[in-house]
């Protein structure tokens, strides 16, 4: 080890989380409160990746057991993890953590073309124990919309993001937990101990990496929590030997969204999922003005072979095979486009390597993985869906529980505050996109 580093200052903790994300923030609020001495490092600010992506919708499963052309018995694990992770979400927010956080409550649409596959999809709802009801094409949500062989709904609720980090930071103070860094480093990683090397942010506009601004952290445990920001940390502990590639091989993938808000008035407060329209799911928000947006998707997605790089895969090709499906199921938007706004952002995804049956990489995983080095304390986190986070949360507190118990008293926090910036959590993406008319986003994500 250079004298260098030798000679920065270090601290010795139980448990650090790389990430700041809901997954990341909610372990460390949940590992804090089983009296373990966490901390988060975090290269942005909370929510700025995967979290500010996501929609943060919250269903009891029934999006999955869509899956009609799987077997039940095939279905039938994710949703249980589901419906799992739902109770604990709804603890929280009833009277935990998250108790009268402010969120948007709508019916939770499904809508089938063939009344055979409705019937089916309601079967397999009802055998996991999930409320699908019946309901009549009528109302504001279903004006316009041709008529489908079945149309079944359920609870639903979203959750701003912003709002929601921010009130997991005060959850036992975990704010002061977090900080914030410009680089991470793994010096050494034992049986006992991984000792990281991490670089500070330095002051506001400062682009310093002077060893003052660095401090080594000695940590009994480590979770990576990063989503695409974990590439290059798993790189460097596969180096040193500590996963097996299959089980910690990462795949990132690129979706988008469509913001659409009526020019004069609100989209009706519902949600739904189309599984024969292109798969598309819309979800209400609720804009500042008060109004109601609707943020759209659908099932396509494209695998980033090389981390950086874009494939052949881009908002127009994707938009111009939404619109198709777009006029079909939502004909009076999309037969009246000037009564709108548009606007489209970019995700991306980390997951775990998942093969379909043809060995073709980039499938949709089954449900959320956590990976764990098979005799150090490392593990991989990956929730896919935000609606698993205080499941994996659960799931590695259990895990830790079992073999450490809490050893490190709270540190001295004199070396800690290299890292420590105060910064909100960012936004959700979908509010910081720009919205335009259609005339104008025609002109760059239309036919030409």
């Amino acid at each position: 080890m250079p004298l260098s580093v030798m000679q920065t200052p270090s601290m010795t903790v139980d448990v650090t989380i790389i990430g700041s994300g809901i997954q990341g923030l909610w372990s460390l609020a949940t590992l804090t409160e089983a009296g373990y001495n966490a901390i988060l490092l975090e290269r942005e600010r909370p929510g700025f990746g995967q979290t500010g992506h996501s929609h943060v919708f919250l269903h009891e499963g029934h999006m999955f057991a869509s899956s009609v052309d799987k077997e039940f018995d095939e279905v039938r694990p994710r949703l249980e993890a589901t419906k799992k992770a739902n109770a604990i979400w709804k603890t929280a927010l009833n009277d935990g953590w998250l108790r009268d956080l402010d969120t948007i409550e709508s019916n939770f649409y499904v809508g089938w073309q063939l009344e055979q596959r409705g019937r089916t999809f309601q079967s397999y709802c009802h055998r996991a124990g999930l409320t699908c009801d019946e309901v009549a094409q009528e109302g504001d949500l279903f004006q316009g919309i041709p008529p489908m062989g079945g149309v079944y709904h359920g609870p639903g609720k979203c959750i701003d993001s912003r709002i929601l980090l921010e009130r997991l930071l005060a959850v036992h103070d975990i704010r002061s937990r977090v900080g914030f860094c410009k680089d991470i480093d793994i010096l050494t990683s034992d049986s006992s101990q991984t000792e990281l090397l991490v670089t500070g942010k330095g002051e506001a506009g400062s682009n310093s990496s002077r060893s003052k601004d660095q401090i080594v952290i000695k940590t009994n445990s480590l979770i990576l929590s990063a989503g695409a920001g974990n590439e290059r940390l798993i790189s460097l502990l596969n180096g040193s030997g500590s996963f097996h590639v299959e089980t910690s091989r990462q795949q990132t993938v690129k979706t988008f969204m469509l913001v659409v808000r009526h020019l004069n008035s609100s989209e009706p407060l519902a949600s739904g999922f189309f599984p024969e329209f292109g798969g598309i799911f819309m979800v209400s928000r609720r804009d500042l003005q008060g109004k109601i947006v609707w943020l759209i998707g659908d099932k396509q997605r494209k695998l980033i072979p090389v981390p950086g790089e874009s494939p052949a895969f881009d908002a127009v090709n994707w938009f111009g095979n939404l619109n198709r499906h777009l006029v079909n199921l939502l004909p009076r938007i999309a037969n009246n486009p000037d009564e709108y706004e548009w606007g489209i952002y970019e995700a991306t995804k980390a997951e775990r390597w998942t093969t379909n049956s043809k060995g073709e990489a980039g499938r949709m995983p089954e449900a959320f993985h956590v990976s764990r080095h098979p005799s150090k304390s490392i593990w991989l986190t990956w929730p896919t869906l935000l609606t698993f986070a205080p499941l994996v949360a659960a799931s590695i507190r259990d895990d830790l529980v079992a073999t450490a118990a809490p050893q490190q008293p709270v540190s001295d926090l004199e070396h800690w505050q290299r890292l420590r910036l105060d910064l909100n959590a960012a936004d959700c993406r979908w509010k910081r996109t720009p919205l335009v008319s259609w005339t104008k986003f025609n002109q760059s994500f239309g036919a030409h």
